[in-house]
């Protein structure tokens, strides 16, 4: 009876196709957790020398990037082999992007309210992968411009503010809360505020001043 034959690994070298893919691999799982599915990734890694000789591998190939690597565009992959043969090797890998981006169709003055019509969306290639684009009209509304911009500006996250809940002068609602029950009571708003700015008001019963913190709807929260 024929004997069924082992392979013989000894001579057998990894295929260095499948450590360039494993490096692809770990770069898109780190860049997406930073740029989410929406954001279109290219990544190219530079192949190891085609004359390099590794051992096969057992198993699956490791592959890791250094902390903090993710959203740059150069980037550098350890792929390794722990299973049966121990070896490592280090890839350069280069990412770029294209996302949705807002674009300023004119010039804009500080404070203006945000208008999805003062703004055209866009394709944008770039290199590593930028988190600060505002890609979508929906996450801008209710703010307002930080600073003026000038046409062909690309809108970022710190381009805006939220607009302004409390302005001073104005009639607020004082609204103190307990576990049982809401108190509201009148107040004047001494000073501008932002949702989440503390603020001082008058209460216009007792004349007090107090301190308060800015909610949405002229609604100052205060301690009850």
């Amino acid at each position: 009876m024929a004997q069924s034959q082992v392979p013989d690994r000894t001579h057998a070298n990894q295929n260095l196709q499948s450590i360039v893919q494993a490096a692809k691999i770990a770069v898109g799982d780190a860049v997406r957790q930073v740029a989410g599915d929406a954001t279109h990734i290219n990544i190219d890694v530079s192949p190891p020398d085609p004359r390099l000789r590794l051992p096969a591998c057992d198993g699956a190939l490791q592959a890791r990037l250094s902390a903090g690597q993710a959203a740059q565009e150069r980037q550098l992959v350890t792929v390794s082999c722990v299973n049966g043969v121990r070896w490592q090797i280090n890839l350069p890998a280069r990412v770029t992007s294209e996302q949705s981006v807002l674009i300023a169709r004119r010039a804009i003055a500080r404070g203006a309210a945000f208008s999805a019509l003062d703004f055209s969306q866009s394709k944008w290639l770039q290199a590593g992968v930028a988190s600060d684009k505002v890609g979508s009209a929906d996450v801008s509304t209710g703010r307002r411009l930080r600073r003026a911009i000038t046409a062909g500006t690309v809108l970022t996250v710190d381009m805006l503010e939220p607009n302004l809940s409390v302005r001073r002068g104005q009639q607020v609602v004082l609204l103190a809360r307990s576990a049982v029950m809401d108190i509201r009571s009148s107040g004047i708003a001494l000073q501008d505020g932002r949702p989440g700015d503390r603020v001082r008001v008058q209460n216009a019963s007792s004349q007090r001043v107090i301190e308060g913190v800015a909610a949405e709807d002229a609604t100052v929260l205060v301690q009850p």
